[in-house]
């Protein structure tokens, strides 16, 4: 054959190749998917049924307390399966519970009902309107890889074991940063106003808002801050701070909820290990051509 002829044969051909590895590639991911899916869902429901629903539960009983009229930080029920020093505490500000006012008048299943699918909906919609916003063009392997990648997200791990409200904050910062996109710095400034409302350590936007010389968003920043404070104080009351002051003092890091819960899989592991060494001790103590000596 001469040089010049076609080569009709190639030893690797990506035309002919693609479409099976791409479809192996796709049902490896959705198999990895539905098992994350799966881990997921019991994390979820050990949170449910041994902690009361963590941040959920507190959130929810603490509304339940100030609708009864006994305060937001009464004293809540300890957890069924509960080992924390401190018991259950509301750390979280006064106003931060106006959010949660309406799950007060919910039962219990459809408070929980209510702040996982309305959680889900603000990281989904965070989720896409950030990938919009930045022109993401993916073929199909690429989006369900980065769905899987999503749920199997540190965040999103963290969410099942704690039931936390970080998915819905989500949705403000989210709005924030596309505001910002925009060049809208008002509503960027009142966006993060209301999530620093929720969460007071989103204040450090503060700093990076003055460096910036930005005005206007820290002109909307503390408009939508003391609005929502001002709200809680009409709502709970004064008081209502004072107790969240006097609380501080009773909080052990130690109990918290993922610290706690990494402690005891960490002593769940040690335990195994202690117990399968002891066994295997025992059987060599059990043959008598190898007897056990002692050790002070």
């Amino acid at each position: 054959m001469s040089p010049d002829a076609p080569r009709h044969s190639r030893a690797f051909d990506w035309a002919l190749w693609r479409a099976p590895v791409v479809g192996v590639a796709i049902v490896l991911l959705l198999g990895l998917g539905a098992a994350v899916l799966r881990g997921q869902w019991q994390i979820s429901k050990a949170t449910i049924e041994e902690t009361d629903g963590q941040d959920f539960g507190i959130f929810y009983a603490s509304v339940r307390n100030a609708a009864a009229g006994k305060g937001l930080y009464a004293p809540l029920a300890p957890r069924r399966l509960s080992r924390y020093s401190t018991g259950q505490l509301n750390l979280n500000l006064p106003h931060t519970n106006l959010f949660f006012l309406p799950l007060a008048f919910l039962s219990p299943r459809q408070g929980l009902a209510v702040w996982a699918i309305a959680s889900l909906l603000v990281f989904a919609w965070s989720t896409r309107a950030s990938l919009r916003a930045l022109g993401w063009r993916l073929p199909l392997v690429g989006w369900i890889a980065l769905v899987v990648y999503l749920l199997a997200w540190g965040p999103a791990a963290a969410f099942s074991l704690t039931l936390q409200l970080s998915f819905l904050l989500m949705g403000p910062v989210t709005a924030s940063w596309l505001a910002a996109r925009e060049g809208r710095p008002t509503a960027a400034g009142a966006w993060l106003g209301l999530a620093a409302s929720a969460k007071p350590f989103l204040l450090l936007v503060v700093l990076y808002l003055a460096l910036r010389r930005d005005a206007r968003a820290l002109r909307a920043f503390a408009v939508v801050s003391l609005l929502f404070v001002l709200a809680g104080l009409l709502v709970f009351g004064p008081q209502s701070y004072v107790d969240w002051v006097t609380q501080l003092p009773r909080v052990s890091w130690a109990s918290h909820g993922l610290t706690a819960a990494s402690s005891r899989s960490r002593s769940r592991r040690s335990y195994v290990r202690a117990k399968t060494s002891w066994k295997t001790s025992s059987a060599s103590c059990s043959d008598r051509r190898n007897p056990c000596t002692a050790i002070a």
